[in-house]
């Protein structure tokens, strides 16, 4: 029985060590499969000039993707709508042939293939638009002649580039530019513009203007070719981009939608997408850089070295610290406690493109304002003054006051003080509550304190101080870190 207990056993320890000879055998042959299949995507990589995430998607083995690191966007036709619709309209409205326009602006305004005319010029910034309009009225009516078009007394070269200065931007490809942001992506404008120094009329701030001034948060660069003194197609302008965003040419890709643009870009290394439609275009995004680009992007928050910063001292010697951004009917934003200024760090940029002017403070004792020592000084008197100092020293009449958290309340009380002034108000999770003097707040929430027992614990001078500053990064990770999961950014 011994005997063949122990014979059994010597089997077992046979075939267990067959099983991990076999097994070795083939973890050795995975890896040399594994070792050859990436050095054929390298190089075929390398030689095809396709990003080796395509390579290895094409091939369903996701386990080595290496990610692009950067986008770049042409302005026209791209970010914006196309213009050929509007001059197809602009002609007809006009009562000219519906491709007359357009036909001119491309045969004789830029000379397809030329960089020598006076618009290329112009793009290069060696002429302002001002200094070329006359030449581009006269090849309108030279070519208008020849075909025996009569041009109409309101045919303006001046009326047309203004409303091409307006249309209206892809709000898709807006949420894409976020949504590669959102994933680490730098994004840029590369664009061919030039000085234009008309005036573009009361209705607000162009759609270029709006990209490249009002929107450039949400890009790392703009390239402007009248400011580089070079335009597209000139190859050293693509390379000019990937130096600025600290990029090689094939850690990059690139939209436009010139077919002359994108062959030169394509020649110096950048993966390239001829932009044709919306649709297509964010579907070949997708597929290079494996990013939902149609899903709805998260708010870009403001960048605190980029956003104009202002002081103001009021009446009682406090030095108010406050960011703002945008033009337009003014909106002040409360922050709450124990917050400051960067609490609207999301807002602050789609109120901006929403078409406001933002201001937000610090508000006292908060941030980089004064934080006086007597609590006398932290009356609602004190903070509602000092919101109207602010907008005293911005000489801005009437204004939207919103506030969040403890800010709701400055914000309702500082539309009671100074009614006047208020356009609107708003408190975001903070209702009004309109004073009853026959009851003492404190009392009230001593009843009851619930989720307002923190204002208790803050009433008795140095209890809070003793416990908060025990450990001060503690006590910053506890109030500024989200509560969730995702991380706060």
């Amino acid at each position: 029985m011994v005997a063949y207990i122990l014979q059994s056993c010597d089997s077992i320890f046979m075939l267990s060590a067959l099983f991990r000879e076999m097994f070795v055998n083939i973890l050795q042959l995975f890896m040399i499969v594994f070792i050859i299949s990436q050095f054929l995507i390298h190089v075929y990589s390398s030689y095809s000039n396709i990003p080796i995430y395509v390579i290895v998607k094409h091939f369903h083995f996701r386990c080595l993707v290496m990610a692009f690191k950067a986008a770049i966007f042409d302005v026209g036709g791209v970010l914006i709508e196309n213009p050929s619709a509007y001059l197809k309209k602009y002609s007809e409205d006009n009562g000219l042939p519906a491709t007359f326009v357009s036909d001119v602006f491309v045969a004789a305004v830029f000379e397809k293939g030329s960089s020598d005319n006076a618009f290329s010029k112009m793009e290069k910034g060696e002429y302002a638009f001002s200094q070329i309009i006359g030449g581009i009225q006269e090849s309108f009516e030279k070519v208008a002649k020849e075909k025996s078009v009569k041009l109409p007394s309101s045919f303006s070269i001046e009326k047309m580039m203004t409303d091409l200065y307006r249309l209206p931007v892809h709000r898709e490809m807006i949420n894409a530019v976020m949504c590669l942001k959102n994933h680490g992506l730098k994004t840029s404008i590369l664009t061919n513009s030039g000085v234009y120094d008309l005036p573009l009329g009361d209705d607000g701030p162009s759609t270029v203007h709006l990209l490249t001034v009002s929107m450039s948060f949400i890009f790392d660069d703009i390239i402007e070719s009248c400011r580089v003194g070079m335009r597209k197609p000139d190859p050293e302008i693509y390379k000019l981009a990937c130096r600025r965003m600290g990029v090689q040419p094939k850690e990059a890709f690139f939209v436009d939608d010139i077919k002359a643009n994108v062959g030169n870009a394509e020649a110096v290394g950048l993966t390239c997408i001829h932009f044709t439609d919306v649709q297509s275009t964010l579907t070949r995004m997708q597929e290079l850089t494996g990013i939902d680009v149609f899903a709805k992007a998260k708010p870009v928050s403001v960048d605190p070295e980029k956003i104009a910063h202002g002081y103001v001292t009021t009446e009682d010697g406090v030095k108010l610290h406050y960011v703002e951004m945008g033009e337009g009917p003014a909106v002040i934003l409360c922050h709450g406690f124990p917050e400051s200024w960067y609490s609207w760090r999301k807002q602050i940029p789609a109120l901006a493109l929403a078409g406001y002017r933002v201001i937000v403070p610090d508000q006292r004792g908060f941030g980089h304002s004064s934080s006086p020592a007597d609590v006398k000084d932290y009356t609602h008197e004190h903070f509602c003054k000092d919101i109207k100092s602010i907008m005293d020293s911005l000489s801005i009449p009437r204004f939207t006051i919103v506030g969040h958290d403890w800010g709701g309340f400055v914000a309702w009380k500082t539309a009671i003080r100074f009614p006047s002034r208020i356009r609107a108000v708003a408190g975001v999770n903070t209702p009004y509550f309109p004073p009853n003097p026959k009851v003492n707040p404190f009392d009230k929430i001593r009843e009851d304190p619930g989720m307002f027992d923190y204002q208790l614990y803050f009433q008795e001078p140095g209890v809070a101080e003793a416990e908060l500053e025990k450990d001060l990064e503690k006590t910053f990770k506890f109030f500024f870190r989200g509560s969730s999961k995702q991380a706060v950014c």
